[in-house]
């Protein structure tokens, strides 16, 4: 069965860093699902969610993005996802959606 994470990363942005995560990814044939990216003031927040296929272990790749986010001097965390969770996801996209952001000072 498959296994879906949401991989989340934090921390200082470097040059390349990205390409690094996925590279090791790729090394394991997992597809990135989604992806959303902010960098604040060289902060980095990053969310992927990814397949780990039914014919590979977690465990290992895993491991080695824990190593590069040591190496990196970032965090990095894994949720699972579920199945139901994610098929609700999928089926909100393209429904019409309202975001709204109110920012103002504080006294």
């Amino acid at each position: 069965m498959r296994e879906l994470l949401l991989i989340n990363i934090t921390g200082p942005d470097k040059p390349g860093l990205n390409a690094k995560i996925t590279a090791i990814l790729a090394g394991y044939n997992i597809p990135v699902l989604d992806l959303g990216q902010a960098v604040i003031h060289n902060h980095l927040s990053l969310g992927m969610l990814v397949e780990v296929p039914k014919e590979s272990a977690s465990l290992p790749v895993l491991k080695d993005l824990f190593f590069c986010a040591h190496t990196l001097g970032i965090q990095i965390t894994f949720t699972p996802v579920a199945d139901e969770e994610y098929d609700r996801w999928v089926g909100e996209q393209g429904k019409p959606r309202y975001l709204l952001s109110l920012l103002s000072r504080f006294t």
